[in-house]
């Protein structure tokens, strides 16, 4: 039934975006301490002098697309609320011998299935409402491509083209390793993928950093991310 729910509305999701792009347009640099509250579904109500954020346009696209559906109100509620979001600081140790502290963030949107799967996105813009807004957009796309997955997105806070390589890799692989103390990553449970700011080197830190956990014991840890480099 939730599955059913979430490809219809995914289905209309697309086409809301036309019909409001006069009212919602893209806003997606918001305080990453906000608390994650949807607004009111009535685009009437925003102020003049502002625009919707990320989140809150999500939100009034699938209210937009749900409004064409007989999906109940309690169902619609249960599809737009993310499942687990994760939100921690890491200290690493730059070249200069100095320790910067990175927000990272993760969210798993949905378990209706399972993995969830979703990219990883380093950007200094990044914050906690763009990660979850990220994860549920992941979970409309796979519905309607009929791939079983639930979302899911995350990333770290920083610019990579202003650190070296060799702090960019202890920045992954430090990430990793958070992740996989809370259970965020693994080929049974979240498989992240590139997004902005990283690639398949990046995708085989994250890799190697699992396989180096759990390796031994799970056949299958190479799963645990896509976008790798093969060989």
């Amino acid at each position: 039934m939730i599955r059913f729910n979430g490809l219809i509305a995914s289905r209309y999701f697309s086409a809301g975006i036309s019909n409001e792009q006069k009212t919602v347009r893209g806003v997606t640099s918001v305080d990453a301490d906000a608390p994650i509250n949807f607004p009111p579904t009535d685009a009437a109500s925003q102020s003049s002098d502002t625009e919707p954020r990320f989140l809150e346009q999500v939100q009034l696209f699938v209210d937009h697309a749900a409004s064409k559906t007989n999906i109940p109100q309690d169902m619609l509620k249960y599809i737009m609320a993310c499942d687990h979001v994760l939100r921690f600081q890491i200290p690493v140790k730059r070249d200069n011998g100095v320790i910067e502290t990175f927000t990272c963030y993760r969210a798993q949107h949905k378990h209706h299935f399972m993995p969830v799967k979703g990219g990883t996105r380093y950007s200094p813009d990044m914050t906690l409402q763009e990660t979850v807004a990220l994860a549920s957009l992941m979970t409309f796309k796979l519905m309607v491509a009929n791939i079983p997955f639930g979302g899911a997105k995350g990333g770290i806070r920083f610019d990579p083209s202003k650190y070296s390589q060799a702090e960019v890799e202890r920045i992954t692989r430090k990430y990793t390793m958070e992740l996989a103390k809370k259970g965020f990553i693994g080929p049974q449970s979240d498989v992240l993928g590139p997004d902005m700011g990283t690639n398949e080197q990046i995708m085989t830190w994250i890799k190697d950093t699992y396989f180096y956990l759990y390796g031994e014991n799970q056949i299958n840890a190479d799963g645990c991310v896509t976008g790798k480099l093969i060989g």
